[in-house]
């Protein structure tokens, strides 16, 4: 089975194996982005400016952020991804999005299978 590829936005010093369990297995391929050099990212850049991974094989992206719900919608679907999910747990959102357009309960059943 091929991996899935997870862009990993936001990653500080944490890596796939110490990130949101549900993709904390051997079935993704990680690219990890931050705008801090100093975490050595795959790549160096921004949610709201994501034209570093321009044209990457990106089709999940996951980050834990504080932006409110449609900022971060807006900067995902700005980036090219076709459909955003969002979870909101007390004051934090979750999200996680998708090349290609899904239905609507299949994108949430993502994000609740992997943003527990």
């Amino acid at each position: 089975m091929a991996l899935k590829t997870l862009l990993h936005v936001g990653c500080g010093p944490l890596s796939l194996a110490n990130t949101t369990q549900g993709f904390a297995n051997d079935g993704w391929r990680e690219i990890r982005m931050d705008v801090d050099e100093s975490v050595k990212p795959d790549v160096l850049g921004t949610i709201t400016d994501m034209r570093a991974v321009a044209g990457r094989d990106k089709p999940f992206m996951a980050h834990h952020c504080g932006f409110t719900a449609s900022t971060l919608q807006d900067a995902l679907l700005g980036c090219g991804f076709a459909m955003v999910g969002i979870v909101r747990s007390g004051w934090m959102l979750r999200a996680v999005a998708c090349m290609q357009a899904l239905e609507r309960p299949e994108l949430d059943a993502l994000a609740r299978r992997y943003l527990k």
